[in-house]
């Protein structure tokens, strides 16, 4: 193969550990967002946004 510029495209195969990171972080990936359209419907409609010295919200959104 070759790219545009006429060089080679050289294929480097991925390690197994670099396969093994792959599908770890695919995973968490789309487990994050299945996890996220289970509990939507039980999400607050208003979260504290900022607290102030004391620790006391003084913004929701």
């Amino acid at each position: 193969m070759v790219n545009s510029w006429g060089r080679p495209k050289i294929q480097i195969p991925k390690t197994k550990s670099e396969w093994v990171g792959d599908i770890i972080g695919y995973s968490l990936f789309f487990g994050s967002i299945i996890f996220l359209i289970i509990i939507w419907g039980r999400l607050p409609e208003e979260v504290p946004t900022h607290y102030n010295a004391y620790g006391a919200v003084d913004r929701w959104g």
